[in-house]
């Protein structure tokens, strides 16, 4: 259960990384493993997983590039969606933070790696920067340019 968390927080993470830092290079990406579909008739299908307390980072080269936390996440295994609550993040550059997101809410497809916040978005600069949006929709098959 604890792998599955870990695996819809980085969907999510990596998703919301790429859309904030499109026009920027960063060395490395984390690995994302593809999730095993469950079928409706299944005994997975009938019920919600709900992790607590989740909080996943990534590092390459020895350096951090995002870190991230959520209240909690829940896993819909029906519709194959993940909904991750009060989410919180940093993203850095060459080591060195660059910009805090936080959101209540998002809804992660884990078939095709959508990620739509479904609340508002706030994202801020270390210069002080800031940006509001209504919500947000990441198409997670999106490539780095």
């Amino acid at each position: 259960m604890k792998r599955t968390a870990v695996l819809i927080l980085l969907i999510l993470l990596v998703c919301a990384s790429i859309f904030l830092f499109r026009d920027v290079i960063i060395p490395g990406k984390p690995e994302v493993r593809p999730v095993p579909k469950e079928t409706p008739s299944s005994p997975a299908s009938e019920y919600k997983v709900q992790f607590s307390g989740t909080r996943l980072a990534a590092i390459s080269r020895n350096r951090r590039i995002w870190q991230m936390s959520c209240r909690k996440v829940e896993g819909i295994a029906a519709d194959n969606t993940a909904i991750a609550h009060d989410i919180r993040g940093t993203f850095y550059r060459n080591g060195k933070p660059v910009m805090s997101v936080k959101a209540d809410r998002a809804r992660v497809n884990l078939t095709s790696k959508d990620v739509d916040f479904l609340s508002p978005v706030f994202a801020y600069t270390v210069r002080g920067d800031a940006a509001k949006f209504r919500s947000l929709k990441w198409d997670g098959t999106r490539e780095w340019k």
